[in-house]
This record gives C-alpha cells, structure tokens and sequence, in this order.
C-alpha cells in the first residue's frame, strides 16, 4: 500500500505542532511502571494504597524512592505525601493563586469574572 505525498505532507505539516504539546512542560515527570507498583502494592496496606494513589507523579516517584530505603512501607508512602503536601504549599501558598492557575490551565474566563460575582 502505497501513501500519497498528499497524506505525508500533512503529517510532516503536523508534526511540529504535535511536538509543542507534548513538549510544553520542560520538567515532564514519568509514571512508575506497573511492575513498580504492583511490588509496591504487595508490601502495604489499603489505606496506604489510597495515600499512594492520590499522589501526583513526583510523588509517586518519590514513594517509590523512600520505600526502597524505609522498612515499613506504609511510613515511605505517607512520608511522599507529607514532601507533596509541602511542594504544593510552597508552589500555591495563597490559595487564590492556585485557583488562577487552574483556571489558565483550563483556558475558560470565570463566571465571577465574566458577570461580576
């Protein structure tokens, strides 16, 4: 099956653009693999696993990091959450801020701010 230049000129036209987005957030984290994680799962508890898994991707990472130097598991996972917990603070402190933030992010103008509430 032969592809026309047309069909390959338009990937080739599309591919910078595609490369943008990806590409935006120069400090791009990167998920445990899942052979990580199940040998996580394995060694702690359900509430711990919950902890764990409502943790961003560095903290992800990061509990990961410490289980392999803690011996209970489960103090390795709520200790990522507390690093997470302090990352976050010190990146939003004022709550405003990470409610702007969000906002950008989602690129939708506030109802507050469109009617004046």
């Amino acid at each position: 099956m032969k592809k026309s230049p047309l069909v390959i000129s338009f990937f080739l036209l599309l591919s910078p653009l595609i490369g943008e987005e990806c590409c935006e957030n120069e400090q791009q984290c990167y998920l445990p693999t899942a052979r990580e994680e199940n040998w996580l799962f394995s060694q702690i508890n359900s509430e711990s696993r919950r902890l764990y898994n409502s943790l961003d991707c560095e903290g992800k990472n990061r509990a990961l990091i410490l289980s392999k130097t803690f011996q209970n598991k489960n103090l390795a996972i709520q200790e990522a959450a507390k690093e997470m917990g302090q990352r976050q603070k010190n990146e939003y402190p004022n709550q405003e801020d990470y409610n702007e933030f969000i906002e950008e992010q989602a690129g939708q103008d506030p109802f507050r701010r469109r009617f004046g509430y």
